[in-house]
């Protein structure tokens, strides 16, 4: 299993979404977190899952919200 490393673009962007979400209904924010972090876990234990969205990405969506999880496998 190989790490995954977030970019700080992705991670401020995870940040600022989440917060928008908890401001309009509370317990949202939380959910969009569990749900991304669920995305993580699959790439993870499978990185090829993911759709092929170029020639070096990959995509798997966020259930439950209107996101794309989209990631590089570097050797």
């Amino acid at each position: 299993m190989k790490p995954l490393q977030i970019s700080e673009p992705a991670s401020l962007e995870l940040t600022e979404a989440v917060r928008w979400y908890e401001e309009r209904r509370p317990g949202w924010g939380a959910k969009l977190f569990e749900a991304v972090a669920h995305v993580f876990d699959v790439i993870e234990q499978f990185p090829e899952s993911g759709a092929r969205r170029r020639v070096t990405a990959r995509q798997l969506p966020v259930r439950g919200f209107p996101f794309l999880v989209v990631y590089r496998i570097r050797p």
